[in-house]
């Protein structure tokens, strides 16, 4: 029995359409735009570029030396700058401002064959010993020296015992300035000690003390006046200095 038209028509549908159709492809969504960078100051030229020169500097000539004034043109004079400024250019430091001075000079080592008996008084007071040794050395007569030993005389043989001879000895090495030995010998002290020299110069002082108290206008109306007299011993020179012998 043949199909009803509706049928046919149903079934030619269907054989027309297939079993499934492949869906369209899923179009990308694109991101959204990232949020722009917030405003920063630029990064500095670490080596930025001079400014262009003013107009009137472009202009100018290349020559500097053109705005020179005509009397700084000549050759630099350095010795006559230092003469106007009152140096001398020969001395040297005087570019720098500065007097130069000569270095101190150092005294002159005393040569031991050079002291007399007559020196050796004020040599022996001015050393810087003291106990024994200064003893030996007051009481000491000079007999001689030279780059080697130095020969002395003392009247009493104390003088020379105990430690006194080494550290004079020593200390006279130090003085002439060099290594010295010391001879003492024994005898007879005349005036050329350095304790004779002083008693000798105390005495002259006394003496002249005693003779301005002798010769004072009111010393010698009060003598003659009351039957006074100056007490022996009681003057005194003004201003005595110590006795070297200590």
């Amino acid at each position: 029995m043949p199909p009803v038209p509706a049928q046919a028509a149903s079934a030619a549908a269907l054989a027309e359409t297939p079993a499934w159709e492949a869906a369209p492809p899923r179009q990308p969504i694109p991101s959204p735009d990232p949020d722009p960078a917030p405003d920063r100051d630029p990064i500095p030229d670490p080596d930025p570029a001079p400014p262009a020169p003013p107009d009137e500097a472009a202009s100018a000539s290349d020559d500097w030396t053109d705005a020179v004034p005509d009397d700084l043109t000549e050759p630099f004079d350095a010795a006559a700058t230092l003469d106007d400024l009152g140096m001398d250019p020969g001395v040297p430091g005087a570019i720098a401002g500065l007097s130069a001075e000569p270095p101190a000079s150092r005294p002159e080592t005393p040569d031991p064959g050079g002291i007399t008996p007559q020196d050796w008084p004020a040599v022996a007071a001015g050393l810087p010993v003291g106990g024994a040794a200064r003893a030996l050395a007051l009481n000491s007569e000079w007999l001689s020296g030279d780059d080697r030993q130095i020969r002395l005389r003392v009247a009493i043989h104390t003088y020379a015992d105990g430690g006194g001879h080494d550290r004079l000895r020593t200390v006279l090495s130090e003085y002439f300035g060099r290594v010295l030995r010391l001879e003492v010998e024994y005898g007879a002290t005349g005036d050329d000690t350095a304790h004779a020299v002083d008693q000798a110069e105390r005495a002259r002082r006394q003496q002249a003390a005693e003779q301005a108290v002798e010769r004072d206008a009111l010393v010698r109306a009060l003598a003659q006046r009351f039957s006074a007299r100056v007490v022996p011993g009681s003057v005194r020179p003004p201003g005595g200095a110590p006795s070297a012998h200590r």
